[in-house]
């Protein structure tokens, strides 16, 4: 067996170019099963071409690895002067650089290790490149960490130095090396793609582009959703959805939670006796402008229609006493999606809400399988923890995407090459900071998040959390475990018991103003979701991605941009102001148009309830919607622009038919191009088959700020 001592570090083995901007490093033996092995997405050729060409950030041929009895690594460039971002879904820091990121599979991460339920080996930098390790593996990242043997000379020089520094910055400074180790356990070779910028965020485009492009929803799907108590049946869900129309709250999507089968955890995949009439009900929802969301996981109960046919194509271990479908197992694949299109999606069901397919087993309880479950297809359990996410997704957007009908939908894990597939990530978890750097940060892996609200400790917490979740990719509050909604009782127990709060009314109209607001942004929304598919840029990204060389962007762990032209910088309930950095220009402020000069960090104190700190980017023409109850197919959104700044502005919309995936067609689509100069003259150019189909612009360009 070959000694990790007298391993020598070796050249790379091969280096390909795939694409403008793209590289392979390959050394040794590669695994069989890695996320790029399995893809089944292509990358967006036209999309990269569009981007052009760029140098390689660094000499890939000059890259050292070692194999060992325990692991392959690889050494790749790193300095003191760059931060490093990604790694997935991360929700307990944002700056990676000086860490280890240990990054694994795991449903409950109470430490900032690197463990997540969307770990993604991929990580950007301020200097303008990215990197994708291709591995299942439960991987290492020695983020600028350690310094080798070879540099100790140089060590001992600087301790012997004058400068007097405290043993913390000792600390530091010992231990940051120049380099980004990486480091793979039980595998006999790695592929390491490089993306080259010359920006941090033209290199996650690239990233983006090369899984394929960024999903585009539909227009509904963008509007707020709300989940009910799981213990409701089709009558209580009903009366709930009507309420809403009658108190004017706009909600398009009604989710079910794991009541709705006759048996779960594991699942049945049958509706139970709750409703009676699944597809009466799922009819009565849609007069009312709702679809319909239902929760599951993979883990199938022997109850199962199914049971029997795909026994033979699932591991050799249980999940909460269910059978685990092997999804890299076409025929699982096939009797898993036919049960599912044929029971469900035929008779209505609009999409899925995806739990469990992380890994719990670092709990004192232990529900999902172990790493060393078999599966038919070779897989081992930690490759399958990795990629299970992404393959559950997969099996599910089959069916919709052959029925040529768009979705949008949720899912507890997610991971590399992931971003075609239209699912926005949830947790668990729930502390608001958490929940705000998880906005910050998963986008920057090419991921979408959602900081779902639930229950409060108060009513500013209420209120704070659905500011929060407006401006994310997916709005949704989730009220499983209570019968009436938050706004009415945020207390769980008093929930329970049918008490109201007696803020009830107040609380009720901030909310309502807030769900709202979401409704005024869905153009917007729609828009910044275009450019994502198209262009990779993520609709909801971090601040050092608008400004990298400004150090103090580094540290923006709970303000992001929403598509090109908003900041966005929420409370949580413990704050009663906030600093926000703004980048350099103009920037006005979302209500007044007040303006701020960038680059600056701003003290904001006092900020009442009502407000969320939003800023605009003067020069920015916003489409704003009319409110509305809900998307209806047959009847466009009025949208008004709205200017912000005296000078020459410019803005765009876009559209399609809102439902199919005929955007795909270039031709298909259809783009709004807004400008008016410093005289106050307006222009639109419009070009596509679809304008006015989902918005009707009203004429004039109205001036803020």
């Amino acid at each position: 067996m070959t000694s990790a001592v007298a391993t020598p570090l070796r050249e790379v083995h091969t280096v390909e170019s795939l694409h403008p901007g793209i590289w392979r490093a390959t050394f040794g033996s590669p695994e069989s099963i890695t996320p790029g092995s399995v893809r089944q997405s292509r990358p967006d050729s036209v999309g990269l071409e569009r981007l052009g060409p760029a140098d390689p950030p660094f000499d890939l041929s000059a890259l050292k690895w070692r194999l060992t009895a325990r692991s392959c690594n690889v050494s790749l460039p790193h300095s003191v002067e760059e931060g490093i971002f990604g790694f997935g879904l991360q929700l307990k820091s944002h700056l990676q650089s000086g860490k280890k990121r240990q990054l694994r599979v795991n449903a409950d991460p109470v430490l900032d290790q690197g463990d997540s339920h969307a770990p993604v080996p991929f990580y950007v930098s301020t200097k303008g490149y990215a990197v994708f390790v291709d591995t299942a593996r439960y991987t290492s990242f020695y983020v600028g960490t350690h310094a080798p043997l070879s540099r100790l000379p140089e060590r001992v020089l600087q301790k012997g130095s004058k400068i007097k520094l405290s043993p913390h910055e000792l600390y530091r400074s010992a231990a940051f090396g120049d380099r980004v180790v990486v480091d793979v356990p039980a595998a006999p070779g790695i592929a390491i793609y490089v993306f080259a910028g010359p920006s941090p965020l033209e290199a996650l485009q690239r990233y983006i582009l090369f899984s394929g492009g960024g999903c585009l929803p539909p227009l509904w799907a963008l509007g707020n959703w709300y989940r009910a108590f799981a213990d409701h049946g089709a009558d209580e869900v009903l009366s709930l959805a009507r309420d809403f129309r009658s108190q004017s709250l706009p909600f398009d999507v009604i989710g079910l939670e794991p009541g709705w089968q006759t048996q779960f955890y594991p699942n049945s995949f049958v509706w139970g006796n709750r409703f009676p009439d699944p597809l009466g009900f799922t009819e009565a929802l849609k007069e009312e402008g709702y679809r319909l969301n239902l929760w599951e996981n993979a883990f199938i109960h022997p109850e199962a229609p199914f049971a029997c046919e795909i026994r033979p194509h699932c591991a050799d271990e249980l999940a909460t006493d269910g059978l685990v479908p092997d999804f890299l197992d076409p025929a699982a694949d096939r009797i898993f999606a036919e049960h599912h299109e044929r029971e469900l999606v035929e008779k209505g069901v609009a999409g899925f809400k995806l739990d469990e397919c992380d890994n719990g087993d670092f709990l004192p309880f232990a529900w999902s399988f172990p790493e060393y479950t078999a599966f038919p297809s070779g897989a081992d359990g930690e490759q399958m923890h990795s990629l299970y996410g992404v393959l559950y997704q997969r099996v599910l957007h089959h069916i919709f995407r052959s029925k040529n009908q768009r979705h949008f939908d949720l899912v507890r894990s997610s991971g590399a090459l992931a971003s075609p597939l239209p699912y926005a990530l949830y947790s668990d978890l729930y502390d608001h900071a958490d929940f705000l750097r998880g906005m910050v940060n998963a986008g920057t892996s090419g991921l979408l998040w959602c900081p779902e609200v639930r229950h409060a400790s108060s009513s500013e917490d209420l209120v704070r959390r659905v500011q929060s979740v407006v401006f994310s990719a997916l709005s949704m509050i989730n009220a499983w475990y209570i019968p009436r909604p938050p706004w009415e009782q945020i207390d769980p127990e008093l929930n329970q018991q049918g008490q109201s709060m007696e803020q009830r009314d107040g609380v009720t109209r901030m909310v309502r103003q807030v769900l709202e607001m979401r409704m005024r942004l869905l153009p917007y929304l729609y828009t910044a979701f275009a450019r994502y598919a198209f262009d990779g840029i993520p609709p909801v990204r971090a601040m050092f991605l608008e400004a990298p060389e400004d150090l103090r962007s580094w540290s923006c762990d709970s303000q992001f941009m929403v598509g090109p032209s908003l900041l966005v910088a929420p409370l949580t309930a413990v704050q009663k102001g906030r600093d926000v950095f703004l980048p350099s220009g103009e920037w006005h402020d979302f209500e007044t148009g007040l303006v701020q000069e960038g680059p600056a960090v701003i003290c904001l104190e006092d900020v009442p309830l009502a407000k969320v700190p939003v800023f605009v980017r003067s020069g920015s023409i916003i489409p704003f919607g009319d409110v509305v109850e809900c998307v209806h197919d047959d009847k466009p959104q009025r949208v008004e622009l709205v200017a912000y700044g005296r000078k020459a502005s410019s803005g765009e919309l876009y559209e399609d038919d809102g439902t199919t995936y005929e955007f795909r067609d270039p031709a298909q689509r259809t783009w709004h191009h807004f400008t008016r100069d410093e005289a106050g003259h307006a222009t639109t150019k419009t070009n596509g088959p679809h304008a006015g189909r989902l918005f009707t612009i009203a004429p004039g360009i109205r001036s803020l700020g």
